[in-house]
């Protein structure tokens, strides 16, 4: 890894922890800083190129101000985290992520992964599979079904390694000879539902995961919808297979819609 490259690392890890300052805002300071600059223009007390009200900038900047060394200081602890236990990180500014965000504009500013990053390479077609935790035995022929003749057209099955519809898509896309991304709720170094640990291993050495959570961060409800959105965004077709009409994955189903993504329900 370079210089660059790393500083430019800790520098995205640390303005994640801002206090007020989410994806979006990460977006919208990636649209006119360097991470690394929009770091000193903190620094200098100066985020003029910003068009957050000023209200905005001084709190951001006075939180920056209160906790930089312990920002800084976790931010290199997440980098050597990452390094020791083999966890890449996609930032906003490569060119696989760059890609992402032409069909997808909430792409997260970071992505933490482990196995095969190619997975999202732009020339790689992929569908989603998700739905009911509890499903009927139709339910899962059906994720099972979908999932082997998607891989058999070249598909990667694409879902967020829940209980239930997500699990036995992406078992079935691997038992098919293919392949599978799951998206998790959590860190990325966290394995929810815990009895998925062996599936979760097996995504790693012949898929991939991945996550837009900071390692160690723990499962939360809130957290899923967010983890459904990027599902829908790294995929052109999403299937939907038992889920109830108030079930979160109805969230899913709404972000397709938004990004103008086809949804099949099954």
């Amino acid at each position: 890894m370079s210089l660059e490259r790393c500083d430019e690392e800790t520098a995205w890890l640390a303005a994640m922890q801002l206090k007020g300052v989410g994806d979006k805002a990460l977006r919208d300071v990636n649209s006119v800083y360097a991470v690394d600059d929009f770091i000193e223009a903190l620094k200098l007390r100066n985020l003029d190129r910003l068009s957050w009200t000023e209200s905005r900038k001084k709190k951001i900047i006075d939180y920056y101000e209160d906790n930089s060394d312990y920002i800084n200081e976790k931010a290199k602890e997440y980098q050597d985290y990452c390094e020791k236990k083999n966890i890449g990180i996609l930032l906003q500014t490569d060119n696989i992520s760059k890609s992402l965000q032409k069909n997808f504009y909430a792409m997260p500013p970071v992505l933490f992964y482990r196995g095969n990053i190619d997975l999202l390479k732009e020339k790689v077609a992929r569908v989603a599979v998700i739905g009911a935790r509890r499903c009927t035995r139709d339910g899962k022929e059906n994720a099972i079904d979908i999932a082997s003749k998607e891989v058999s057209n070249g598909k990667v099955i694409v879902s967020g390694m829940a209980k239930g519809i997500d699990s036995y898509a992406h078992t079935a896309a691997l038992k098919a000879g293919g392949t599978t991304i799951a998206v998790l709720g959590n860190g990325i170094d966290i394995c929810y539902p815990p009895e998925h640990e062996k599936l979760m291993d097996t995504i790693i050495e012949k898929g991939l995961i991945i996550s837009q959570f900071i390692p160690g961060t723990s499962p939360r409800q809130y957290q899923f919808p967010v983890r459904n959105r990027l599902i829908v965004g790294l995929s052109e077709k999403v299937y939907v297979v038992e889920a109830a009409r108030n079930s979160g994955t109805n969230t899913t189903v709404k972000f397709a819609r938004d990004y103008g993504i086809e949804v099949v329900r099954v």
